[in-house]
């Protein structure tokens, strides 16, 4: 798939946008994260045209449309070298492609409820934008127990969503796993997550849809523990 020109798609979509009726906004998603995105003038709630995520060094991360508060047509989600690795139609609700993103070390696996025959066809979950759009979503540092701090070396965060059959998140939790210290669990609330955090497919055997768990595994170095800084995650070389 070839790169796609982010300046000029963004300047596209905002000429399409009804100029008198609008202003453009930008506030925090998360906390490596924020948005760009246009309201009417009559009404700051409700989004409308076009919508960009930028992390903290201004890599676009994420670009689409909504129209009247909702997301709208083909979105488009890259790293941070520009390189496309997901696309979603949110108009028929359909993921539509999801390539391998290799600009980040988030690594992410799945597991069913109930047990798979040799011959059963297995889709995966999926977590629309991509693991490392979903991974920094909710990613805070100063949130890093300090035992895991202390003992940083060999350990890894690892979120775990669960997703119903509907896709729907039901609820997550962070494990942090290492040499140096037991198996810390933080159970987290689904409530007052950036809206993004909750998007999924639901994971499918036989073309039907089952409850699933999604994994996302970081592995953490004592650089990256100490100062905080995604820069030391996404700029190393990785695979989901």
């Amino acid at each position: 798939m070839k790169s796609i020109s982010l300046g000029l798609f963004f300047q596209v979509l905002t000429i399409a946008t009804f100029a008198q009726d609008v202003r453009t906004e930008k506030k925090t998603l998360s906390r490596n994260l924020d948005e760009v995105y246009q309201v009417y003038t009559t009404d700051k709630k409700v989004k409308v045209g076009p919508y960009k995520v930028v992390d903290e060094d201004k890599h676009i991360l994420a670009v689409g449309i909504y129209k009247d508060g909702r997301k709208d047509s083909l979105w488009t989600y890259y790293n941070i070298w520009a390189e496309p690795v997901q696309q979603f139609d949110f108009t028929n609700d359909r993921l539509i492609y999801d390539g391998y993103d290799s600009a980040t070390i988030v690594h992410s696996h799945y597991q069913l409820d109930g047990k798979l025959g040799d011959s059963d066809e297995v889709q995966p979950p999926y977590k629309i934008g991509g693991v490392n759009y979903g991974f920094y979503l909710l990613y805070d540092a100063r949130e890093i127990p300090q035992d895991v701090k202390s003992g940083s070396d060999g350990a890894s965060l690892n979120y775990v969503f669960n997703i119903s059959e509907k896709g729907e998140l039901t609820g997550w939790k962070v494990i942090y796993k290492g040499k140096m210290f037991n198996d810390i669990i933080q159970e987290k609330s689904i409530k007052g997550l950036p809206a993004d955090a909750y998007e999924f497919t639901p994971a499918t055997v036989n073309g039907h849809a089952v409850n699933s768990r999604l994994i996302f595994s970081v592995s953490l170095d004592v650089n990256h523990v100490e100062t905080g800084s995604t820069n030391n995650i996404v700029t190393q070389h990785g695979n989901n």
